[in-house]
């Protein structure tokens, strides 16, 4: 439409698009990695064993992934929310203020976990064995497991064996147990 000083533009409603993918459950039991790769979209994963890998990259949308089972979950994202449960082996997460909030049945052997203003919540069984070095601006870091303090930045839970580390800008971070 012409107007005096210029031209006006209009956008009109796009429609919803979705992508659906269904695979034999003893299919989605048994797979070596998953990798999803979304700018703006919902990923939504149920049921899925990877043995080695389940990887995420999302700049804004957000991921539900239920009841998996992942030797490693590795995280990317710039602000969608991601939430994951299930048995997961080793976590690692970028965000810049997305918050990631992961549900493992088993505790991990190893966690690398960075944030500028998401938050991370993790909830591991009670009898977790950690070492925890966690860095932190201006964010809490609470914990509900019994912990013994190193350092300001270190804490020890049970035997310490598996190894936990997190840095963040403003971002908190919360362990509870299940």
């Amino acid at each position: 439409e012409q107007m005096a000083s210029g031209m006006r533009f209009g956008f009109k409603k796009t429609p919803k698009k979705a992508l659906t993918v269904k695979i034999p459950s003893d299919t989605a039991e048994n797979l070596k990695s998953v990798i999803t790769d979304s700018v703006s979209a919902e990923i939504n994963i149920i049921g899925v064993s990877a043995s080695d890998k389940i990887k995420i990259d999302t700049v804004s949308g957000g991921a539900d992934l239920k009841n998996i089972k992942a030797g490693k979950l590795d995280i990317n994202t710039v602000s969608g929310n991601l939430r994951a449960d299930g048995e997961i082996s080793e976590l690692e997460s970028d965000s810049v203020s997305g918050d990631i909030t992961v549900s493992s049945a088993v505790s991990p052997k190893k966690l690398d976990c960075d944030s500028t203003s998401g938050d991370i919540r993790l909830t591991i069984p009670k009898n977790s064995g950690f070492t925890l070095e966690a860095d932190t601006v201006s964010g809490s870091i609470s914990c509900e497991l019994p912990t013994v303090s190193g350092s300001k930045n270190r804490r020890v839970c049970g035997d310490g064996s598996a190894e936990f580390e997190t840095d963040t800008v403003s971002g908190d971070l919360v362990i509870k147990a299940n």
